[in-house]
C-alpha cells in the first residue's frame, strides 16, 4: 500500500533541453528550482533582479524590463547608509548613489536580454498580501526596512492579478513571440501573515494562475505547491524554520521537474553531469595518490565523452581543477 497521496503530472507536450534558455523569476522557491538546473549546466537566468514575492511587484518588474526602464536618481532612497529602490532586492544597494543606480539599470538590461532570449520563463507567485506606501499608494515588492508606519499592508484581489499578468503577457509576446511561461505557486508559507491567512492568500494565487492559464495560450502550472501540501505533507519536508522546503523535499520537487520537463536523453545527460558535479565538490583527502589521479584522469574522460556527443557544456573550471592534480 502507499500511505501518501502521489500529485500526478501530465507530461508536458514540450521538452527543455541544456540549451534552452529558461528565466525564473519570483519568490525564492524559484530560485531553489533555478540554481538547480544552474547546477546542472542549463542555460538559465535566476531573478535577475532579485527576489519577488508578490504579483504585482514582479510584474513591474518584468515590464520595466520589457521597456528597458531607466532608474533616475528621484526613485531612488537613503536608508540605513545605503541607496535603495523600491522595485529591487537590497542586494542591488549600495553607499554610493551612482553605483546603485547603475546596478538597477544593469540589472533590467540583464532581465531584457534574459526574457528576449529565453524559450521558456518560469513564474513563482508567493503571496497575495503586498505593502503599500501610504504616500502614493505604490505596490513596493520590498520595504528596506523602512518603518512599517509609512505602508499599509493589503491583500491582491484575483481580478487585478489576473489582469495585471494577462497585459503583461501580451506586452511580453511582442519582445518574443514564442515565449511559454510557466506558473509555480511557491509551497513556502508565509505563517507572519498568520496561518489563516496564508491558505487564503495561496488560494487566491492558485485561483488566480488558473484564470491566466485559461485566457491565454501560452501558460502552463507546475503544481510545486501541491506536492508539498499534498504528496509530502509532513513536517520532516521542512527546513528547521518549518516555513522553507527542506532539501529533501527540494530534491524531490526537482525530480518530479525532470520528469515533467526533460526528455529521457536530457535526464541521462543531468546523470553523467552531477556525476562530474559530485567529482568537483568532493573532498579530497590524498591528492597526491596514484588513486586520486586516477579517478580525476576518468571524470576528464566523462567531461570528454559528454563533448564527443556534440553536448558542448561550460566544464572550464572542472576541467582546470582536475587537471591540476597532474601538475
Amino acid at each position: 500500500m502507499i500511505f501518501r497521496t502521489i500529485i500526478e503530472i501530465p507530461k508536458f507536450d514540450f521538452d527543455i533541453s541544456h540549451s534552452d534558455a529558461c528565466v525564473f523569476s519570483g519568490s525564492c522557491f524559484a530560485e531553489n528550482i533555478g540554481k538547480k538546473l544552474f547546477d546542472n549546466k542549463f542555460n538559465v537566468s535566476v531573478n535577475p533582479t532579485g527576489i519577488h514575492y508578490n504579483p504585482i511587484s514582479l510584474a513591474k518588474s518584468v515590464n520595466m524590463a520589457i521597456t528597458s526602464k531607466q532608474i533616475t536618481e528621484n526613485e531612488v532612497f537613503k536608508v540605513n547608509s545605503l541607496f535603495n529602490h523600491f522595485s529591487f532586492h537590497s542586494q542591488f544597494s549600495n553607499i554610493d548613489k551612482t553605483q546603485a543606480i547603475d546596478n538597477f539599470n544593469k540589472a533590467i538590461q540583464t532581465f531584457n536580454k534574459a526574457l528576449t532570449k529565453s524559450k521558456y520563463f518560469f513564474v513563482t507567485f508567493g503571496t497575495s498580501f503586498v505593502y503599500k506606501l501610504k504616500e502614493n499608494n505604490e505596490i513596493v515588492s520590498n520595504c528596506h526596512k523602512l518603518p512599517e508606519k509609512v505602508f499599509v499592508r493589503e491583500f491582491l484581489s484575483s481580478q487585478e492579478i489576473v489582469e495585471t499578468w494577462i497585459n503583461l503577457i501580451k506586452n511580453l509576446k511582442e519582445i518574443n513571440p514564442e515565449i511559454k511561461l510557466i506558473f509555480t505557486v511557491s509551497p513556502i508559507r508565509h505563517l507572519k501573515d498568520g496561518a489563516i491567512q496564508n491558505q487564503q492568500s495561496k488560494a487566491n494565487l492558485i485561483i488566480s494562475v488558473k484564470n491566466i492559464i485559461e485566457n491565454t495560450d501560452c501558460c502552463f502550472y507546475f503544481p510545486a505547491y501541491e506536492i508539498i501540501n499534498d504528496e509530502l505533507r509532513d513536517y520532516r519536508f521542512y527546513a528547521e524554520d518549518m516555513i522553507h522546503p527542506s532539501k529533501t523535499a527540494i530534491d524531490y520537487i526537482y525530480q518530479k521537474f525532470s520528469n515533467s520537463f526533460f526528455s529521457i536523453k536530457t535526464q541521462n545527460i543531468n546523470k553523467q553531469i552531477e556525476k562530474i558535479i559530485s567529482a568537483y565538490n568532493h573532498k579530497v583527502f590524498n591528492p597526491n595518490s596514484e588513486a586520486h589521479k586516477k579517478f580525476c584522469l576518468n571524470i576528464l574522460k566523462d567531461i570528454d565523452n559528454l563533448k564527443r556527443q556534440g553536448i558542448n557544456l561550460d566544464f572550464a573550471n572542472e576541467i582546470k581543477y582536475f587537471q591540476s592534480f597532474f601538475k
